[in-house]
């Protein structure tokens, strides 16, 4: 067909456009840019075959991988005074955004982001709790126990020998397991009873029933309601702590076994029955709880350290680190981090996708901001890692 005819065409086809001109140069502009985006893709570089495309999973692998690579940003590290085996553990104040740094050379280092803001003075720190109802801080240690608001020691309460302490909102009480088996009850500022014989180990709160857990050396768990020790529980050899699933309302209680060499097991409790015996790694010490999966992990800290993923009562996963200490959830980015001798693992669901250098023996998590505060026995520092 020759020019002449194809421009009769289009003039026939727009004789009644006033603008015939402009028109015909649109349609004409119009078949040329579709040509060049679909030649050239959406940012007109190369073609790219469908096959190369990236899936949303490969997307996901991707910045998993990414992540792998860089791991979590280390923002700081703060000396905090005492070196060796002189430091102990710290708990997160959500109404002020303060992290309490305990270190038992006989201190409290109150951290606000990555700054020391105040030290208080408090006889052999071992551990503490908040209380929600209150605002107040709980530190245990010495032959007292210390009630802090925000950075002033408000009370104190003289006790024998504490060494533990967690906070049930049910009731607003703090529960303070001491040295000769006691558990002593807190309300605000005042003793308000003392059970005898219940533990001395360590103590979990269960939301699904008010009870408090609380875990002793012989082999046995207390169940304590209100003011009263309810039932006793056999469990495994030699446990050392416990964790509570929001999930299924389950208690796993971490057995380290007969030796540090051994195997040990996960006693699952359901109201006062043990329901399963789990068996994990070897000398089992922490756990935590991430309550987007519903996955309970269990670090093993003796042979070929690992982790055991538990779902319900079965291990679904055993996956090697470095080594392990204790396991803190990250509610920002739905992560746990597992505290090692060397490093800490972060896991996404059964997976190691990260990993920083920043030993630690115990760590807290700091919903303000993101940001996870961990303790280094070794250095007497606590290491800011952004999340």
């Amino acid at each position: 067909m020759q020019e002449d005819e194809i421009s009769y065409k289009y003039a026939l086809r727009y004789k009644n456009m006033k603008t015939l001109p402009v028109a015909f140069l649109f349609v004409v502009f119009g078949i040329l840019l579709f040509g060049c985006i679909s030649s050239s893709g959406p940012s007109g570089s190369a073609p790219v075959a469908p096959s190369t495309q990236s899936t949303p999973a490969a997307q996901n692998t991707q910045a998993q991988n990414q992540n792998a690579q860089n791991g979590p940003a280390v923002l700081a590290t703060i000396p905090i005074g005492y070196t060796a085996d002189s430091m102990s553990y710290n708990v997160y104040d959500p109404a002020n955004g303060y992290v309490y740094a305990l270190a038992n050379g006989g201190s409290v280092s109150v951290i606000s982001g990555t700054s020391i803001i105040d030290t208080i003075t408090i006889e052999d720190p071992r551990y503490a709790a908040y209380d929600a109802a209150n605002g107040y801080v709980y530190v245990v240690g010495g032959d007292t126990a210390s009630v802090i608001n925000g950075t002033s020691v408000i009370a104190t309460i003289t006790l024998p020998a504490p060494n533990f302490a967690v906070y049930n909102p049910s009731n607003g009480y703090v529960y303070i397991l001491n040295n000769d088996e006691s558990v002593s009850v807190i309300s605000g500022t005042s003793l308000i009873a003392t059970i005898p014989y219940a533990g001395s180990y360590y103590e979990t709160y269960d939301s699904s029933n008010g009870d408090i857990y609380v875990v002793d050396a012989e082999g046995n768990v207390s169940i304590i309601s209100g003011t009263t020790n309810v039932a006793t529980i056999p469990v495994g050899d030699y446990p050392f702590s416990s964790v509570y699933d929001s999930g299924n309302g389950y208690i796993y209680v971490v057995n380290s076994g007969q030796d540090s060499g051994s195997n040990g097991t996960v006693s699952v409790i359901s109201g006062t029955s043990v329901i399963a015996t789990v068996p994990v790694g070897n000398d089992p010490y922490y756990g935590g709880y991430d309550p987007d999966n519903g996955y309970v992990y269990i670090g093993n800290r003796q042979g070929t350290p690992s982790v055991s993923i538990i779902n319900g009562t079965s291990v679904i996963a055993t996956v090697p680190v470095s080594s392990v200490n204790v396991a803190v959830y990250d509610s920002n980015n739905k992560d746990m981090y597992i505290v090692g001798s060397d490093v800490v693992s972060v896991f996404s669901g059964t997976s190691v996708i990260a990993t920083a250098p920043a030993p630690g023996d115990s760590a807290v998590y700091d919903s303000d901001n993101g940001d996870m505060y961990i303790m280094n026995v070794g250095d007497g520092t606590v290491t800011v890692l952004s999340s």
